[in-house]
């Protein structure tokens, strides 16, 4: 039998497969991290701004792992941090040093850095995370009124663009001081700012059908406030370390699976020179429409590639060898996922078992002659 050099060869296009994973074409997912420069990632443990990721590359590494990043395409903004960085996404629009009231109207310091209006004109997100209020509260001047004036201008934008955004909101974290000096200077300003902007903010969009969460990056996170040199999860006050940001990074994914859908491409498959695909497992959590795109790329000749649209489409007139297939979910408002699974076709039906008939037995057959397993 020649198993060894077709399982060595079956080996090797597993590799290159997943060294060189398809890019799928179409709509992509685009999140606007919005905020100061807890968002920037700055006195993170880490001086050069060329390295500053605050939570976005751990969320990057969820988010692609999970199928949610197309051409190296997710996040969206005017500013940068983290360009040294290999594997990720560095934009973003964290502003180091703002207050809100300053996303809103723009920094009279920084004309040139813009405002909010324009950084949603150009980037068109679908998702923004906020997390603001931070400098407000050092500055004595906090109001959740103004986070609502934020809001109101993403409102504005979805009217004027046509197009709907999620807005995933922050209780901003906690400060860092000597835990044997509680509370924290500024601690019962920071508690009274969060339930405000959930009281005053939050629940009333929620009531009023908003597409908007909350998270709660304030306790619910897991921080632990100490600096990281006495165990805890801050560099300094204000800011993180990588352990506290690594939090934050788990606390906005778990939101953004609650509204962005979610491909199953089903399981890998043996088959003859027909395939039902199935994308019955996939979801959107919000209940939402989702469309369907297949790709089936046949490995050795791009002329054999086919396409497919619907949950459970089939394919025929499929040609020997190895195609990977990739899903694409796509709800109404542009929000994507993928999922990915590959087949082997024999071609044409055969008796690969030589007992007179061409049953299931013959894929199987087929499977192990060529090392493959259903």
């Amino acid at each position: 039998m020649r198993t060894k050099p077709y399982f060595l060869y079956f080996t090797f296009l597993v590799i290159l497969f997943h060294i060189f994973p398809i890019s799928p074409a179409g709509a992509v997912n685009k999140i606007m991290p919005l905020g100061d420069s807890i968002t920037l990632g700055a006195a993170s443990g880490v001086a050069d701004r060329e390295f500053q990721v605050s939570y976005r590359k751990e969320l990057w590494d969820m988010l692609k792992a999970a199928g949610y990043v197309v051409n190296d395409e997710l996040f969206v903004g005017t500013q940068t941090s983290g360009t040294s960085v290999p594997d990720f996404d560095p934009d973003h629009e964290g502003h180091d040093g703002w207050r809100a009231d300053q996303i809103v109207d723009g920094h009279i310091r920084f004309p040139l850095e813009g405002k909010l209006d324009e950084w949603l004109t150009a980037a068109e997100p679908n998702i923004v995370l906020v997390h603001i209020g931070t400098n407000d509260i050092s500055g004595g001047d906090e109001d959740w009124k103004e986070v609502e004036d934020l809001l109101e201008v993403i409102d504005d934008y979805e009217f004027t663009s046509g197009k709907a955004v999620w807005v995933i909101l922050s209780r901003i974290i906690e400060r860092s001081c000597d835990p044997y000096l509680p509370p924290c200077p500024k601690s019962p300003q920071t508690n009274s700012f969060n339930n405000n902007v959930e009281d005053f903010v939050f629940f009333p969009r929620q009531a009023g059908g908003d597409k908007i969460l909350l998270v709660d990056m304030q306790t619910g996170a897991g921080i632990d406030y100490p600096f990281w040199t006495q165990g805890g999860d801050m560099a300094n006050e204000l800011h993180p370390f990588e352990t506290g940001y690594t939090k934050m990074a788990d606390l906005w994914f778990t939101a953004l699976m609650e509204i962005l859908p979610q491909a199953d491409a089903g399981p890998d498959q043996i088959v003859f020179d027909e395939i039902t695909l199935d994308g019955s497992l996939s979801d959107h959590p919000d209940g939402e429409t989702i469309s369907y795109q297949w790709q089936l790329n046949h490995r050795e000749n791009s002329d054999f590639n086919r396409n497919a649209t619907g949950i459970n489409p089939t394919v025929s007139d499929l040609k020997k060898g190895f195609y990977d297939v990739t899903l694409i979910v796509e709800d109404d408002e542009g929000r994507t996922d993928t999922d990915r699974m590959f087949f082997s076709a024999t071609g044409p039906k055969g008796d690969f078992d030589f007992d007179g008939d061409v049953d299931e037995h013959d894929l199987s057959v087929f499977g192990e002659y060529y090392g493959l397993t259903e």
